[in-house]
């Protein structure tokens, strides 16, 4: 029972990635770019690591929300922010609680530019999907084979996230001892190997895909990029986030 009270958080957090993860790759805006949506994913999500305006984060909080909103993964997003929060918080508690001195930015900094950055690029995902995230990889083009592997790696979690449960059960039932440090050791160590095993599929996965297709290169050859109102209206917000962000204003 001991055991079990000291696992169930982790089992609880596992069992919930692999839904939320398919619920964010599924469906895509059509009319979206998802070339401009990744690079301003990109960009505003590395502002957001950099700023140290707490108003300015709280302000791309919201809008990440709104964008969420609007692709209708409300759920998954505040699922992802609240693990980012919860992450952060643990990490810095030394900071907050006095026991060891803040160095650089502020603990409150610190844990908003974390889930800042998690929310902010969560919502674009949101919006491409796991398609809308392929294809602006591939037609950026500047990663080579390194953005498929990426790619199929990610696609791969959800699937090892299970096996990851099936490991931990199969270890718990070894564990003669309800310590939390012993724990954790052991799902560092499954995580790791998971993690591992992931890109060690994609890699031979992409190389059938190669095998299949001959090339990988006429998959990125697209047709003549069109820009919609959707694309407008996220440079706009992300422009103004952008702005905030950084500081200009």
């Amino acid at each position: 029972m001991a055991k079990k009270k000291v696992f169930s958080p982790t089992l609880t957090f596992l069992r919930a990635v692999p839904s939320v993860l398919d619920a964010l790759s599924s469906g895509r805006a059509s009319s979206l770019n998802s070339t401009l949506a990744l690079l301003l994913g990109v960009l505003t999500t590395a502002s957001a690591a950099f700023s140290a305006r707490l108003w300015a984060l709280a302000t791309a909080v919201v809008a990440s929300g709104l964008l969420a909103l609007i692709a209708g993964k409300l759920k998954e997003w505040l699922f992802v922010s609240a693990a980012a929060l919860a992450f952060a918080t643990s990490v810095s508690a030394p900071a907050v609680l006095g026991v060891l001195p803040a160095k650089g930015a502020p603990a409150a900094v610190f844990i908003a530019r974390a889930v800042t950055s998690a929310s902010l690029f969560t919502a674009f995902y949101s919006l491409t999907g796991w398609r809308g995230f392929v294809e602006g990889l591939r037609r950026l083009g500047a990663l080579g084979y390194l953005g498929d592997e990426l790619a199929f790696t990610l696609r791969y979690i959800p699937l090892f996230t299970w096996k990851t449960l099936r490991l931990l059960s199969a270890r718990e039932a070894r564990l003669f001892t309800s310590s939390r440090h012993l724990t954790w050791r052991v799902v560092n160590s499954v995580a790791g190997s998971i993690l591992a095993g992931a890109y060690a599929k994609a890699y031979w996965a992409r190389l059938a895909y190669t095998a299949r297709s001959f090339s990988l290169e006429g998959n990125r050859k697209t047709a003549r990029v069109r820009f919609s109102m959707w694309d407008v209206f996220l440079t706009a917000l992300s422009a103004g986030l952008l702005v905030i962000l950084v500081g200009v204003l």
